[in-house]
């Protein structure tokens, strides 16, 4: 789950200042579609919310000239890891494309082939210090939908609330994210 990083724990106050709430009732609703727009906006973009930087593990394929990992942007990477090959790869070896999800590997070589062969540790992310102004306004944007019109909807499954965005395909939100996205398109 992503965490909340709007102002850190005033999030909800913050909401409600933005939506105009003077009232309390609405507080549970509201602090459930705050998770779900944190959810929404680190899922689309594969921006990485922390409450503070710390070191994240993913396995990655080899066999191109980039190991995409699952969240950015890339701050730094601490070790490179061959799990076949058993060995720490030389952090001269590689280089970290910063604001993006990759490690080149340096010149034209390309990493050894395999899937989910390379274990890469790194921080990457963003703190409430840091999180670009656009990327909150998302998040209070996509709040303000679902509390004034709702283009999704609450729903209950095993693992408590969430909430489905629907209709926003065109939407303006998605135009603000899309400069932030970090998925992948083509190696």
């Amino acid at each position: 789950m992503a965490q909340r990083l709007v102002v850190g724990t005033e999030d909800l106050v913050v909401v409600k200042e933005y939506l105009q709430i003077g009232h309390d009732e609405s507080d549970t609703v509201l602090g459930i579609m705050l998770d779900a727009a944190f959810e929404f906006v680190q899922e689309y973009t594969a921006c990485l919310f922390q409450t503070a930087l710390a070191d994240v593990q993913h396995y990655c394929a080899g066999g191109g000239y980039n190991l995409d990992v699952a969240y950015g942007p890339l701050l730094t990477v601490s070790q490179v890891y061959d799990t076949v090959g058993e060995v720490i790869i030389s952090t001269g070896d590689y280089d970290v494309l910063a604001g993006t999800r990759r490690v080149r590997h340096y010149g034209q070589a390309r990493w050894n082939d395999g899937h989910d062969r390379f274990q890469v540790t790194y921080q990457a992310g963003y703190t409430a210090a840091d999180l670009p102004a656009t990327l909150k306004l998302a998040i209070l944007a996509l709040c303000e939908r679902a509390y004034r019109s709702p283009g999704g909807r609450l729903k209950e499954g095993g693992a408590g609330h969430s909430w489905e965005w629907q209709a926003l395909a065109d939407s303006d939100i998605l135009a603000q994210l899309d400069s932030y996205s970090l998925k992948v398109v083509a190696a």
